[in-house]
């Protein structure tokens, strides 16, 4: 298997919100990545406030590198695409920042 597109979480606290926002609008600005929903709390696995930005393994050398000086403290939880949940989100994941502890208990594999 080879993992061909991915998704990185940008996780943030409550009063981290405008940090988010700037990182988000700094990725959309520097690699046209459309950013999902912005979450302010819980949805899914994810236990806090967080967005989703998709992207490919084409991008994945320059965007996570990028990613690692441009994430202005902020956790991103980034983690491979093959369609069993469970997988992508324990044993395909990368995390830059302090890891958050995820809810598994609604994903299927």
């Amino acid at each position: 298997m080879q993992l061909e597109n991915f998704h990185c979480h940008v996780y943030f606290e409550a009063s981290e919100q405008q940090r988010a926002h700037a990182v988000l609008a700094h990725i959309k600005a520097t690699f046209g990545f459309e950013p999902g929903r912005f979450h302010t709390g819980p949805v899914g696995p994810h236990v806090g406030g967080s967005c989703q930005v998709r992207f490919s393994a084409a991008d994945f050398g320059k965007f996570v590198p990028w990613l690692m000086e441009h994430r202005d403290g902020l956790t991103c939880f980034i983690h491979g695409l093959t369609g069993d949940d469970i997988v992508d989100h324990t044993a395909h994941v990368l995390w830059l920042g302090k890891e958050w502890e995820l809810n598994l208990s609604g994903l299927q594999s």
